[in-house]
């Protein structure tokens, strides 16, 4: 299966903030960091994920195909720094008809470990 959304296929990525040297570029990067257990320093997550400027909310990173395709899966990894940070509220969203609509969304009370 393709993934339309990386930037070696004209994805290009948006986001809300970022934060410290953790550019908007590296959600769609195909870089797959935190792959098993290996340690990462903090200057190693800054070459490898995005992350929001923690002061501003509601948070969100999107990514805009080159040309119109139909999505049957996203993946999400989440990055860490110690513990894993995570959402506790999720959407994706698909522009369709002229105006975004919600395709899948999760609700947590807390994190995922």
């Amino acid at each position: 299966m393709k993934n339309v959304a990386l930037q070696s296929e004209g994805g290009r990525p948006y986001v809300s903030s970022s934060a410290y040297a953790n550019y908007r570029s590296r959600i769609n990067d195909g870089v797959a960091a935190f792959e098993g257990n290996t340690p990462w320093t903090e200057t190693r997550i800054s070459e490898v994920a995005w992350s929001s400027a923690s002061e501003r909310l509601p948070q969100w990173a999107a990514v805009v195909f080159a040309r119109a395709a139909e999505v049957r899966s996203a993946v999400i990894r989440w990055g860490r720094r110690g513990d894993y940070t995570t959402s506790r509220h999720l959407e994706v969203q698909v522009w369709s008809g002229g105006r975004w609509t919600t395709a899948a969304k999760v609700d947590r009370n807390e994190p995922e470990p």
